[in-house]
């Protein structure tokens, strides 16, 4: 009977303090081993994580290259349809558009794009204001086009980089 009370405490016969200094070891791997869980777990969330920022980022730049080819094509197509068979050979609404965005230091997507950050503005000013220069077979409706943007917007932009450049 003394035995049973002593197996329901968890005490087999070892010797009391062999059997406390074996319990504490045992607590105490428990915890380093709960914390190392922990800490791997932390680190598989932090893998996950940062797998699934690369993939966004990947698709952003797929979206990115997209959407500047989907602009590129669309500016080639008006500029094909206000080239006539007759005109002399100009240099390429999509090319002008590019340099401006390379001086600049801007993404050819925001150019095209309905950004309104104040450097991406000014430099689809200037490249409103010289494809109206370089290309007059472009009316202010085709170049808005190509920006997707009202042909006031053009107006404006034209008159307002020439009053920089006169200043």
């Amino acid at each position: 009977m003394t035995e049973d009370r002593h197996i329901e405490r968890g005490y087999y016969g070892y010797n009391p303090d062999f059997y406390r200094r074996a319990q504490a070891r045992r607590r105490r791997e428990a915890r380093q081993e709960a914390l190392r869980r922990e800490r791997e777990e932390a680190a598989a969330k932090e893998q996950r994580r940062i797998q699934a920022e690369l993939a966004a980022q990947d698709r952003a730049a797929m979206e990115r290259q997209r959407h500047e080819s989907d602009a590129s094509d669309h500016i080639a197509a008006q500029d094909s349809a206000a080239n006539d068979a007759s005109a002399p050979s100009r240099k390429p609404a999509v090319e002008i558009v590019r340099e401006v965005c390379v001086s600049f230091g801007v993404r050819f997507a925001d150019v095209i794009g309905d950004s309104r950050e104040f450097h991406v503005v000014r430099a689809r000013q200037h490249a409103m204001y010289r494809l109206r220069s370089e290309r007059p077979d472009l009316s202010f409706t085709q170049i808005a086009r190509i920006f997707r943007k009202d042909h006031t917007t053009v107006i404006h932009s034209v008159r307002k980089v020439a009053a920089e450049m006169a200043a």
